[in-house]
């Protein structure tokens, strides 16, 4: 929801829909919902929640007493599944492009004919670029690697959704309750009021 200062007109008093998802599939299919419902992407933010677990101590006397173990909740943007598919195609096209030059450029300074530096230049292209798309959303997603402090444990997601006015706070209640998000909660927030928020 981050916003361009440049762009903001007045600051406003609105209303954020949080709703909690126990799978991605849920998260998913919601986000696309609202998005076709008429809601703005900027009005949309998704973040995964983790439990961390911290490790206890490797050694510990039998005569002390064990520690105590405090489980902390942290949460990270959620790179959405529309999103990874975007910028997959448009990386995808880029090194395309590129590998297809390279190709016509490596045939030509090789005396080849026309025909086949063209060919190449296909070939190349779609290949780099279909790779590219498959394995570029591998990089986008969000993995949690453990670390020698503890053990991190995805507990779910959480997705908010901002609403300027009570129709549109009771439409995003019906569409995250339609595709199962727990413990919906509504709560006060002040928004930015941009050129595209004017009807």
């Amino acid at each position: 929801m981050s916003t361009s200062l440049d762009d903001v007109i007045e600051r406003a008093n609105a209303r954020e829909i949080v709703g909690e998802f126990k799978t991605r599939r849920d998260l998913d299919g919601t986000f696309e919902a609202l998005q076709l419902g008429g809601f703005n992407r900027a009005d949309l933010d998704a973040v995964s929640e983790f439990v961390n677990v911290p490790q206890p101590p490797s050694s510990t006397a039998p005569t002390e007493k064990r520690p105590v173990i405090l489980c902390t909740t942290t949460q990270e943007p959620v790179i959405m599944s529309a999103d990874a598919n975007a910028a997959s195609a448009v990386i995808a096209g880029i090194l395309g492009i590129v590998c297809a030059l390279a190709a016509v450029f490596w045939v030509t300074a090789a005396g080849g004919q026309p025909a086949a530096a063209v060919l190449a230049a296909f070939l190349g292209g779609i290949a780099v670029g279909g790779i590219a798309y498959i394995v570029t959303p591998w990089f986008l997603g969000n993995p949690r690697a453990n670390s020698a402090e503890g053990v991190a444990f995805q507990s779910g997601y959480i997705l908010r959704v901002r609403v300027l006015s009570p129709d549109r706070e009771e439409k995003a209640r019906r569409i995250l309750r339609g595709h199962g998000a727990k413990a919906i909660k509504v709560r006060d927030i002040e928004s930015d009021k941009q050129v595209e928020d004017i009807p």
